[in-house]
């Protein structure tokens, strides 16, 4: 059946419409993916983290922890207190119980509070050196301190800082860390300790083979944080940094992307073996490795990710492995308002429940608040 010259006009004229509606939009595909890319890189763009003094001057911050409501404690050797800082970043003492005593050392329930942990239920932990003497050692003591602020001692700490044999050593905690449960680890100069409920200690593996000297360190730095899935995550100048899981496994940290490597640094004499350069093995090897990162504080959050300190700049190191710079200061460096304009190291670390990370130097903390849109979650 042949179309009528009208139905063939109205055809044509369709089949024309169509075909510039097919021009029109593939004229128009190359400007409506910029616009999908330019949408989508603008929902990607985090805001610059701020930084802000919180404290400066005031005293030397031997530890540093935030409970689960986001409140931030210090403690000061030196003053043998806890302290919390309060709204507008005003320091206020937490605890310093006096009792009446003949004995100097039971006078306070703190005497020499340097590492500070918090669990998951409010609670923080002291490392502590307020205990009796024994001759003239005295044996470190981990403390509880309950949110109204209640003192107490820990007995099956206390039985695993005890001395357990004639040739045991002695542990200077440098680090302690507390998980969700209560499960207290302890960092010496070298090991890592599990502080059993029955008051054992229990010497933690560590990756490798363990020697005496960090080469680009200045004296033995050491920190400490407990992973959501279980175990800590420890960073030692010698080990590297590297994870203890629940099996009591040292596993070390793996990491891509990154300017810097968390593996342990080479032996002194630039030996690749166990047993020092002059050995058979394959000693002398001359191979290209990552410049050490100098790593002074760890924090880990809820989903896993590392945080660790690296001279003045805060690096991230997601699930997947990926390093990055999370945050670096500006170029006037990490300069006290009251002290000498040194550039300090970050010595200290802990992070808020909203997003927030505090680092400290010797007297000064600083408060990153990241952008919306990368807060963790």
């Amino acid at each position: 059946m042949t179309a009528e010259p009208s139905e063939r006009r109205s055809i044509s004229l369709s089949l024309a419409l169509v075909a510039a509606a097919i021009a029109t939009a593939a004229c128009q595909m190359p400007r409506w993916a910029a616009m999908a890319a330019q949408s989508e890189q603008r929902s990607r763009a985090v805001p610059a983290a701020q930084q802000e003094v919180i404290e400066d001057g005031k005293d030397i911050i031997d530890g540093m922890t935030v409970d689960a409501r986001g409140t931030l404690y210090v403690s000061s050797r030196r003053e043998d207190r806890v302290y919390v800082m309060s709204a507008g970043a005003r320091r206020s003492e937490f605890i310093r119980e006096v009792v009446r005593s003949d004995d100097p050392l039971k006078r306070v329930n703190l005497i020499i509070p340097h590492a500070l942990s918090a669990d998951g239920q409010g609670n923080i932990y002291v490392a502590d050196h307020s205990n009796d003497d024994h001759g003239c050692i005295r044996y470190p003591r981990i403390k509880k301190i309950t949110p109204d602020g209640t003192v107490t001692r820990l007995a099956h700490a206390d039985a695993a800082m005890e001395y357990q044999s004639i040739t045991d050593q002695y542990i200077n905690i440098a680090a302690i860390a507390s998980d969700r449960a209560g499960q207290l680890y302890v960092q010496g100069d070298d090991d890592t300790y599990k502080i059993s409920g029955t008051g054992k200690r229990i010497r933690l593996p560590v990756p490798g083979s363990a020697h005496k000297h960090a080469p680009g360190t200045l004296g033995l730095s050491r920190s400490m944080a407990t992973h959501p899935d279980g175990g800590v995550v420890v960073a030692h100048s010698q080990h590297g940094v590297y994870r203890i899981t629940p099996d009591e496994r040292a596993v070390p940290v793996a990491t891509h992307g990154g300017d810097c490597s968390l593996a342990a640094p080479d032996a002194p004499g630039g030996s690749m073996c166990a047993g020092g350069a002059n050995t058979a093995c394959r000693a002398a090897v001359n191979v290209t490795r990552a410049v050490s990162c100098k790593i002074s504080a760890v924090a880990v959050d809820a989903r896993g990710r590392i945080f660790l300190t690296d001279n003045t700049r805060i690096l991230q190191v997601d699930t997947d492995g990926k390093m990055s710079t999370y945050f670096r200061f500006d170029n006037t460096g990490l300069l006290p308002r009251q002290n000498r304009p040194v550039q300090y190291d970050l010595t200290e670390m802990a992070l808020g429940p909203r997003g927030e990370i505090y680092v400290a130097t010797d007297m000064t903390i600083y408060k990153i608040t990241p952008g919306e849109s990368s807060r963790r979650r």
